[in-house]
């Protein structure tokens, strides 16, 4: 039982697959020809994936174009093999890694809410349909990775943590996560302040760390394991992980300012660039927006 009421678990499976068909039909019709154009960091996207899937490219890290995480064009890599190295072929594997985000989102917001299948319904619907998840969902760009590996890894570190205070001993799903962990560094490079939110995101768990450290170590281990490589590269290459923060960070804002136009992008002003969006749109309309700030 639920505390929907009326959503049993056939409806919320009937419903689920109607959003997952909404989002492939949003996501795979006519990709070469929408969004229109072919911006330059697209064109040397395919040229990187080719490099991977043809001609035998095995990158840590992407040196070039200013540095790039590496997961997203392996996974390119991979269709360019089968498909053939073309536009197509790098933004169909944006559209298998955005539906792949909608379907994780509500197994991560089952593991969340435990008793409601409509707030997972609700919060994958919203991403199925969201115009920033959509676009680069099409683009095929690197970033479209790390929503998911991020997501992966909540999931995960969620419901090994509560099986575990549950008395059982999920080893595999905290080696899972941490193996989701690792990769999502190698994703984009906003993903290097998640350990951060994870930590924060653990503090109501505290007082249970005794209980908790071994099956989180090795989550951490797991982790460590596979980002060595990147982070070896990094230590040895100190230039690579800061020449794009300081090209992003470089518009002249204060840190404050920053934050106060991040926050407005929920609700009030997004992104001005077309490139990226319908210029200024927020990321939520006013009414997902308010119930985005009041927790519903």
């Amino acid at each position: 039982m639920t505390n929907d009421g009326w959503l049993s678990k056939r409806r919320a499976l009937w419903l689920m697959t109607a959003v997952l068909l909404t989002a492939a039909l949003l996501r795979l019709p006519a990709l070469e020809q929408f969004p229109p154009g072919l911006h330059y960091d697209g064109a040397a996207n395919v040229t990187l994936a080719g490099d991977i899937g043809w001609r035998g490219e095995r990158p840590i890290f992407i040196s070039s174009y200013t540095g790039k995480e590496v997961l997203f064009f392996y996974l390119a890599g991979g269709l360019v093999r089968l498909l053939g190295e073309s536009v197509f072929t790098l933004r169909l594997t944006s559209a298998f890694v955005g539906l792949l985000t909608v379907a994780v989102t509500y197994a991560l917001g089952r593991e969340i809410t435990r008793h409601s299948r409509l707030v997972p319904l609700l919060a994958a619907g919203l991403l199925a349909t969201s115009f920033w998840h959509l676009l680069f969902s099409r683009l095929g760009f690197r970033v479209i990775t790390q929503p998911l590996m991020q997501a992966i890894t909540l999931w995960l570190l969620l419901r090994g943590v509560r099986v575990w205070l549950d008395g059982q001993r999920p080893w595999r799903i905290f080696a899972a996560a941490g193996l989701a962990l690792g990769l999502a560094g190698h994703t984009y490079l906003a993903v290097r302040l998640f350990p951060l939110l994870i930590l924060l995101a653990a503090v109501p768990l505290l007082p249970r760390w005794r209980e908790l450290w071994r099956p989180l170590a090795l989550t951490l281990a797991m982790a460590l394991l596979i980002l060595a490589p990147l982070l070896y590269y990094f230590a040895t290459h100190p230039e690579a992980f800061w020449v794009r923060i300081g090209q992003v960070g470089g518009d002249g804002l204060t840190l404050g300012e920053s934050i106060w136009r991040s926050l407005l992008m929920f609700g009030w002003r997004g992104d001005p660039y077309m490139r990226f969006n319908l210029p200024d749109m927020p990321l939520f309309n006013p009414l997902w927006a308010v119930l985005g700030v009041g927790g519903c």
